[in-house]
């Protein structure tokens, strides 16, 4: 909206500008006098379009869009009324259609009440319209007739639309908590997870991941796997040497490393006892004996 008002302003500006320009020998002073006026105030609403648009953009709110579709309907309203005196044209068949335009967008860019009090505004201001028109002899006839039916219908046309626009933008609101409570539940659910990786292997978490999870059964299987033992050297001389502070950061380095060793050659690791690893190969995950022995000793010689 705040993008074609920018747009269309100045484009509906220079039009006119050139039209006045054409017409300026043949208008009289009164004419000449009304242009003037006439194209000041399109040269201020464009300018009011644009800096709006500058500085409205991703800020505007539902009071904002009131206002600016309210100064551009009362901007077309001056127009009009002034238009009848320069050009002495009937123009209050395109009143309506522009009203009616003008009380959707409220609808739609507005809350309920609001957009109600814009199509109330519009139907005053458009009755007024008329009712100047009139008394310039500009008038359709028939359509006096017609204007308290009109003037009606515009704040009756907001009420359908802008309860559909409130019930949407309603229902939008709640998938969007419902989409932040989904997020929220997932960053929950990966740091479950990142803290079920650092005391499970990795291989058993994906398994309790994923989407076979809820219909697994716990049931024994005949496998060949290879198995991993290893321990420090010397780890109980060591011990007596080194203060249990010490000893703690030592082994925990160690068996950190050697636990990454095991995730990045696929082996599960089933016990840590003190110094000592248990890793096995070919489960959970199994894909063959062959392949399992060779990352077996490959993990052998990284972890030497």
């Amino acid at each position: 909206l705040l993008r074609v008002a920018a747009v269309a302003s100045p484009v509906f500006f220079a039009h006119e500008s050139v039209i006045a320009f054409l017409a300026h020998e043949e208008a009289d002073d009164a004419q000449w006098h009304a242009f003037r006026i006439y194209l000041v105030a399109a040269a201020a609403t464009a300018i009011a379009n644009v800096v709006a648009w500058r500085w409205l953009r991703g800020k505007e709110t539902q009071l904002s869009a009131f206002l600016h579709l309210l100064g551009n309907m009362l901007a077309f309203a001056f127009f009009v009324g002034i238009g009848t005196q320069i050009y002495g044209v009937k123009i209050t068949p395109i009143l309506l259609p522009v009203f009616v335009v003008v009380v959707v967008l409220g609808a739609i860019v507005c809350d309920l009440a609001l957009a109600v009090a814009l199509g109330v505004l519009a139907s005053i201001t458009h009755a007024s319209l008329v009712v100047f028109a009139s008394h310039q002899g500009l008038v359709d006839s028939g359509v006096l007739d017609f204007l308290p039916a009109s003037s009606l219908f515009l704040p009756t046309l907001a009420l359908p639309i802008g309860w559909v626009t409130r019930t949407m933008t309603q229902g939008e609101e709640r998938l969007r908590a419902s989409l932040v409570e989904l997020d929220d539940a997932n960053r929950k659910l990966q740091r479950v997870q990142s803290a079920l990786q650092k005391h499970v292997a990795p291989q058993l978490a994906r398994m309790l991941f994923s989407d076979d999870a809820a219909e697994a059964k716990l049931e024994h299987r005949r496998r060949k796997v290879t198995l991993f033992f290893s321990d420090v050297k010397d780890f109980t001389v060591s011990v007596d040497a080194l203060e249990p502070e010490e000893l703690g950061r030592l082994l925990n380095q160690y068996l950190d490393e050697m636990v990454r060793l095991a995730i990045a050659h696929d082996g599960t690791v089933a016990q840590i006892s003190g110094d000592g690893l248990f890793i096995i190969f070919g489960a959970a995950d199994f894909v063959s004996d062959d392949k399992h022995a060779k990352d077996a000793v490959a993990m052998a010689i990284a972890m030497q």
